[in-house]
């Protein structure tokens, strides 16, 4: 596992009584990009603007590139990029105008970056930018974020209002960039199937709270469908351990676990069970059932599977 460049520990955002970020532990390492993902008002963007300095945390503490996220804000923006949601660009501006008044902020700018990525990603650097499709305005903020040469980049909903094609070319940019070991992404999103695309872990945050977090091919080892004929009451499996929700239509059950399969498996023949069929589950899968299941019941607790 790559060096430790984002960490936080019972990070907290409180307004008024509301806790939009309760209690969170987050890292990231180096050569990694996690998927931040929840429902919207999960607290995400909040969690973003806390690493940043661009919001007081209510409690716990954040640390970005060795530097802290409230006496060290200032470093923090200079030295790990953001991308927005709202993209805000100057329409008028030609690209060649953009790129130099963005790069007149940030001492490690690098031109030859820029030019090489404008030209590889064909961004035309005489355009003006609201002449731009949305794809290309994408790229263009994608481009000047990797020209300061940062090795943390943060995202926040990047490929919202991207068609399919636009949405699979920057997934691939990004993969691509942190395809370097001594990079990586933290990527706050709604949209699972970009989060299974490319994210290697991911944290589920419900209602402020981090519901799971973990390696996501670990993640879907653990979490399985269970299909059940027979064998013990609903009642009895709910209180298993690892159990996180059976529902039944007759003799069929349906058993969702987020533990050693083959230990519920086997208790549930123990019990009488006349016929068991286990199924991979995937990141929607898993993030509907917390989602549905355990909204407004957590209890703080994360299971952790790194």
């Amino acid at each position: 596992m790559g060096d430790l460049l984002v960490e936080t520990v019972g990070l907290s955002k409180a307004f008024g009584p509301v806790r939009a970020v309760d209690d969170i532990d987050l890292t990231v390492h180096a050569g990694s990009i996690v998927g931040l993902v929840g429902p919207n008002g999960a607290g995400k963007t909040t969690t973003i603007k806390m690493l940043l300095g661009m919001t007081r945390p209510s409690a716990g503490s954040a640390t970005v590139l060795g530097h802290d996220v409230v006496r060290e804000s200032v470093a923090v923006r200079r030295e790990a990029a953001f991308i927005p949601e709202d993209k805000l660009l100057y329409p008028d501006m030609r690209v060649s105008g953009f790129a130099r008044f963005y790069g007149s902020f940030f001492p490690e700018w690098d031109e030859a970056v820029l030019a090489r990525l404008l030209e590889e990603w064909e961004i035309p650097v005489d355009r003006r930018i609201k002449q731009l499709s949305k794809g290309m305005r994408a790229k263009l903020v994608l481009a000047a974020a990797l020209s300061r040469r940062p090795r943390v980049l943060l995202m926040d909903e990047p490929t919202i209002d991207l068609d399919p094609a636009s949405v699979e070319e920057l997934l691939s940019l990004i993969a691509e960039w942190t395809a370097d070991q001594d990079r990586a992404v933290l990527l706050a999103t709604h949209r699972l199937e970009e989060v299974e695309r490319i994210c290697d872990h991911v944290t589920v945050m419900v209602e402020g709270r981090q519901a799971l977090s973990g390696v996501l091919d670990e993640l879907k080892l653990r979490w399985k469908s269970l299909r059940v004929l027979g064998g013990p009451a609903v009642d009895e499996i709910r209180g298993w351990d690892g159990v996180r929700r059976v529902s039944a239509s007759g003799d069929l059950k349906t058993v969702i676990v987020d533990a050693d399969p083959a230990r519920i498996r086997g208790r549930l023949e123990s019990g009488g069970a006349a016929g068991v069929e286990v199924h991979d589950m995937n990141l929607r899968e898993i993030y509907l059932t917390l989602t549905n299941y355990e909204r407004g019941r957590l209890d703080g607790a994360v299971e952790s599977l790194v």
